[in-house]
């Protein structure tokens, strides 16, 4: 039983202090007055902050449903990321349902954390699809936020449909996202992911810009040491269709690469991983152009 302080707060306060789920029911019903179910105690707590601290969906879910549930979500914005935590979609969906999708995106507690990050960290993949579904920006750059969805992502590479819903959402705010989380992304994708968050990555169309940094796939997941995704670029439909791989002999000779490398159809480092030498004077950073 939690320690009760009488000083500044009403009937509906104690209802939800003492658990008792009827009685907050009752009040809200009987005395359906906003200023009455909003009001906050003397430490600033409204009755819907104290029942989600004692994670007490079912009095949660009656404040919610009372006339006066869009102000005190309008009032108390981390109720979202409470609900995330409790666990419990039904309770999520309220919560969301009476949100603002600029105060959702907008938003992040005393630890940096927005909704999304903590449903992506915490493994929620039905929750993280319906916050980006409802409109929610992930990659927008927020004042105060200093826990990105990039750092969701990279803490969640062993969740595969989290990574894809995340990476999808990317695409659609390429230039929302900061060149430095790019980055990040990608060489932890590349280092350290397993191999079917890797075919994920590949298969999506940020998998490209991996070339932005003048190297090729080929080269990143040889250098990192990622021998799965090694083995499936090698074995992929789309690098069997390259020339490279594909010539009529068993293995292509240097020539058959220089050619290629000159035409800037090939990185040096893939010369440098098929015979361990590079061409004369390569193109800086190993990249064709």
């Amino acid at each position: 039983m939690p320690e009760i302080r009488t000083q500044g707060r009403n009937i509906l306060h104690f209802a939800v202090l003492y658990q008792r789920p009827e009685l907050v029911e009752f009040l809200v019903t009987a005395y359906p007055e906003i200023s009455f179910i909003t009001a906050l105690d003397a430490n600033g707590d409204s009755p819907l902050k104290l029942a989600l601290e004692l994670k007490d969906a079912v009095s949660v879910m009656i404040l919610l449903q009372s006339i006066a549930g869009k102000k005190l979500v309008e009032e108390f914005p981390e109720s979202l990321i409470m609900a995330i935590r409790i666990g419990k979609e039904e309770l999520f969906d309220q919560v969301l349902q009476l949100s603002s999708i600029e105060q959702v995106t907008s938003y992040c507690n005393d630890e940096g954390e927005t909704a999304l990050s903590v449903a992506a960290s915490d493994g929620h993949v039905g929750i993280v699809q319906r916050l980006l579904q409802s409109g929610v920006k992930p990659f927008l750059q927020k004042k105060g936020c200093s826990k990105s969805i990039v750092g969701s992502i990279i803490e969640n590479l062993n969740n595969v449909y989290i990574t894809k819903l995340l990476l999808d959402a990317m695409y659609e705010e390429l230039e929302e996202t900061s060149d430095i989380d790019i980055k990040a992304l990608y060489e932890a994708i590349l280092r350290k992911s397993p191999l079917g968050t890797f075919i994920v990555f590949q298969q999506s169309v940020l998998f490209d810009r991996i070339d932005d940094s003048c190297e090729s796939p080929l080269f990143h997941v040889t250098r990192a040491g990622n021998y799965g995704a090694l083995l499936f670029l090698l074995l992929s439909e789309d690098f069997a269709q390259r020339d490279w791989i594909s010539f009529s002999s068993t293995l292509p000779s240097e020539n058959d690469l220089l050619r290629l490398y000159l035409k800037q159809e090939l990185f040096a480092s893939d010369i440098y991983i098929l015979t361990g030498t590079l061409p004369d004077n390569p193109r800086s950073n190993f990249c064709p152009s």
